[in-house]
């Protein structure tokens, strides 16, 4: 996700949004090939001339003419989002729509409400605007409460508030001024016209500025001491208006979703999860070769790794350049790729198995090669969707359970456990036992469901069993082929949560501790 400028709340939302439909939401950062690019605010740097993915421009703030096209002519598709059409659409789909919102982040119970309404906003200078100079007036007269940055220039004393403040404020209060700029009116909304009402707050606005007939907003042709009479403010009214807003966003986000082709859990309990998510948030989750896990940062920690697919061995490469192993056991079914890796791996404590991963063990089954040296397969339907080989496409392997390949080599405990084996997880989750669970720390698996959408419902019973066996759980989602939410899924124990929080808690204490120290070393020097 990108952006010249992001207000908290509205990052909130939109992240909530995007990780709710199974991606992983990394703010301001360029990756190589984002599997999704958010440009928030419609922001008129951002470009990207090679990116060939999919492109989501939430164009709120109406404030610039932008060609998204010109900006990414190599996109997927562009999906220009705004409450009216874009000024250039050609080569984009347009969405009416506004911002994603989640009312459950902001919902909090309705008691008392004072009276006089506030305006919480930033002085922006307007010239002769006369919505603004009527507020200015109520303002001075004392009848509206103003808080925000800038009022100085006005000659009005107002001190700005948090996010959260902001939010409380709206709370205890039966109603707010709105005021946008000129150019924005009859365009796009405001952010208030959202957030007061759900918290049980009218919003008198603009006249033509709810062109999305959002519930609590209220236009009126100027402002003045009339406005707050004619409203029903009582808390009776209040909390109708929150349930109103409620109904209301949810519906709107929903139908942003389905326009989107975004499936979208919903979450439930959003205090707990809110907390859980937070917390959860600050591990450091490791990625390599489209795979993450929950890096510890111990120093002296040697993983018992080991990969089912391993393919070429380009997780275990790259694991070892910033890890050490006790031992590492490969599992790949394809003949050759199993060479290589006997060529590759010399290490003693690295071992090669040329075998298919299964839930129960055969002498010979059919494994189908495809052109993708990646996407071969027991399953020959998946194996197609990137073309057989024209040749030999087709050899036969054994097939070990991962009890078999355990007790082969001594694993009493799996600290990771990598699965990329192109459809071939299903009969192997749904046939683990508890004890299986138990030695496994992590599991790091890819589902295939993308390719065959079918298969949803076993990722999710897949899903549903391992989350039942106390593991906890984080997704990554692909629009590719049919898209899916759950493309790269971490399970993790409880205790790797505890003790990954306890090591970055660390780290950060020690950087705090050592910025003191320089600071005071720093002022002993300059003393």
């Amino acid at each position: 996700m990108t952006c010249e400028y992001c207000d908290l709340d509205v990052y909130l939302n939109v992240k909530l949004f995007y990780k709710s439909a199974g991606f992983r939401v990394l703010k301001d950062k360029r990756l190589l090939d984002p599997d999704l690019l958010v440009v928030l605010r419609g922001d008129k740097e951002i470009s990207d001339h090679e990116y060939a993915g999919i492109v989501h421009a939430y164009d709120y703030v109406r404030e610039y003419k932008i060609e998204w096209k010109e900006r990414f002519p190599k996109a997927k598709k562009i999906f220009v989002i705004s409450p009216t059409p874009p000024d250039f659409p050609d080569g984009v789909t347009y969405v009416k729509g506004y911002l994603p919102v989640i009312p459950e982040l902001w919902q909090s119970p309705i008691k008392m409400k004072d009276s006089r309404p506030v305006h919480i906003s930033h002085f922006k200078p307007m010239g002769e605007d006369r919505y603004q100079q009527d507020l200015l007036k109520l303002i001075k007269s004392g009848l509206v409460r103003v808080y925000g940055k800038k009022w100085d220039k006005a000659g009005i004393k107002a001190k700005p508030l948090s996010y959260w403040q902001v939010n409380r404020m709206f709370a205890a209060s039966s109603c707010c001024y709105g005021l946008m700029y000129p150019y924005q009116r009859g365009k796009t909304l405001s952010g208030r016209m959202w957030q007061a009402p759900l918290k049980g707050c009218f919003v008198i606005s603009e006249a033509g500025t709810n062109i999305a007939g959002c519930p609590g907003v209220i236009e009126v042709s100027g402002f003045n001491r009339d406005n707050i009479a004619a409203i029903d403010r009582s808390i009776d009214a209040c909390k109708t208006l929150s349930a109103d807003a409620t109904r209301y966003w949810k519906k709107a986000t929903q139908r942003l979703a389905d326009e989107l082709g975004l499936n979208i859990i919903h979450v439930r309990h959003i205090s707990a999860q809110r907390i859980i998510s937070a917390a959860l948030s600050r591990l450091h989750f490791e990625t390599m070769s489209d795979h993450f896990f929950v890096n510890i940062n111990s120093k002296n920690k040697k993983y018992v790794l080991v990969d089912l697919g391993a393919n070429k061995g380009s997780f275990l490469k790259q694991f070892l350049k910033g890890h050490s192993i006790s031992k590492a056991v490969l599992i790949e079914a394809n003949p050759s790729l199993s060479q290589e890796l006997v060529s590759d791996f010399a290490d003693k404590s690295v071992f090669v198995v040329n075998a298919a991963i299964g839930a129960r063990s055969f002498e010979s089954v059919p494994f189908y090669l495809s052109n993708n040296q990646e996407a071969s397969s027991l399953n020959r339907e998946l194996a197609k969707s990137h073309g057989l080989k024209e040749d030999s496409n087709q050899v036969c392997v054994k097939m070990i359970t991962l009890k078999e390949a355990c007790s082969l080599f001594e694993l009493e405990k799996i600290d990771l456990l990598k699965v990329d084996i192109e459809g071939a997880e299903y009969d192997l989750l749904e046939n683990f036992s508890k004890e299986d669970f138990k030695k496994i720390d992590q599991i790091s698996i890819e589902f295939h469901d993308f390719i065959d959408p079918s298969l949803r419902k076993r990722t999710e019973d897949c899903i549903n069993k391992l989350r039942g066996h106390g593991y906890l759980f984080s997704h990554i989602g692909t629009p590719y082929m049919y898209g899916s939410p759950y493309y790269n899924c971490l399970f993790f124990k409880k205790r790797i949560a505890i003790l990954g929080l306890a090591l970055v808690l660390y780290g950060r204490i020690r950087g705090f501790i050592a910025n003191m120290l320089g600071r005071c070393l720093g002022s002993g020097l300059e003393s």
